[in-house]
């Protein structure tokens, strides 16, 4: 039942963000699907990503919100609190 509500969340979440998107798919990337590499944030292959990046905690509440283009941030990246509630934000170029 877990994995099935996570999987509608991540759905839910893909289809609802607009601001990286390569034709009409939101690319949504986590600690599972990327990793940092020499300063990159990369997928499994070792391409930098472009796309949004989200960090979870261990009760899948998110944490970090962040915006790549070919590896690096760029564009609005957002902290959370246990609460949900955004206690960071910045915007890099």
């Amino acid at each position: 039942m877990k994995k099935f509500v996570y999987t509608i969340y991540f759905l839910m979440m893909s289809l609802g963000l607009s601001s990286c998107r390569v034709g009409s798919l939101a690319l949504v990337y986590n600690d599972k699907t990327s990793i940092e590499e020499d300063g990159l944030r990369v997928d499994a292959a070792h391409k930098p990503i472009t796309g949004i990046y989200q960090k979870y905690d261990k009760t899948m509440l998110l944490k970090e919100e962040a915006h790549y283009v070919n590896g690096r941030l760029s564009g609005l990246y957002k902290a959370y609190n246990n609460s949900g509630k955004v206690i960071l934000e910045a915007s890099y170029k």
